[in-house]
Formats: structure tokens, sequence, C-alpha cells
């Protein structure tokens, strides 16, 4: 689990902001741990962003009515805090009405644009060659 303020440094939103990062055992424990450290530090975070190696419903409720206090009192200190998106679009993307199951048969073409589709093999063709060739077009901008 790593707490920091990269992504808003670095994006120019907030470019003097101090980066801290806190490392923790990925327990409920740790991570609790780790976000109370924030809180208490010296000085101030400008704001805290979260990542975990686990999904948030995996916690037991008295990991996340504690989680919930902490992130009330760094709020209430004027802290903002930034959840993990990436976790959320990760699992929203994975939705039976967002995905296509691609049936292969012999001679087949499977063409996919990376700039907008999150590619996951499933490895469901044990004792079969699995043959890939990427392709990156080059050339000027469509219009």
């Amino acid at each position: 689990m790593i707490i920091g303020t990269t992504a808003l440094r670095d994006s120019g939103i907030a470019p003097k902001a101090r980066q801290r990062v806190y490392f923790a055992p990925n327990t409920d424990a740790g991570f609790l741990d780790a976000v109370a450290a924030s809180l208490h530090a010296t000085p101030p975070p400008d704001s805290v962003s979260i990542s975990w190696g686990k999904a948030e419903s995996s916690w037991t409720q008295q990991a996340r009515n504690a989680m919930d206090a902490v992130f009330a009192q760094l709020v209430a200190k004027g802290i903002p805090v930034f959840a993990p998106l990436l976790s959320w679009l990760y699992q929203h993307a994975v939705r039976p009405e967002f995905t296509c199951r691609f049936r292969w048969r012999a001679n087949s073409i499977a063409f996919w644009d990376n700039r907008c589709v999150q590619h996951n093999a499933i490895n469901d063709y044990q004792g079969q060659r699995r043959v890939m060739h990427r392709v990156t077009i080059e050339g000027e901008r469509p219009i």
C-alpha cells in the first residue's frame, strides 16, 4: 500500500505538493497504520492519495469503520483524500456488458485498439500454440 501525492504534483495540479510515501503490509491493520501516520505527520500532507492491494469489500466491517473514521479526520483537517479510482475502473471494465469473448477458429485474426481497449487473455488453450504479433500504426494523426 502506498500513500503519496505524486499524481497531483506530476500532473501540474499541485506542482509544489510535498510527497511522503508510506509502505505497509497488505493487511487491514497495516493499511490503517499507514493512513493514520499521514494524519499525524508534521508538516501535514497537502493531500492523501491511497492505493491498496485488495478490494475494499474484502475488509471486515470493523476495518472499514476504522478507515472511514481516519478519512473523516483527514478531511476535517482540510486534507483531501483521493480514493483508488483505478481499482474501480479495473473492476468496472471487466463487467460482462463491457467485454467481448473472441471465439478462435482456424485462421482467425483479431484486432483491437490498445488506446481504448483493455486486453485480458484467458488461458483456456492449454496444449495449443498461441501466436501474437503486435502492430503499431505510424503516420499522421487522422483528422
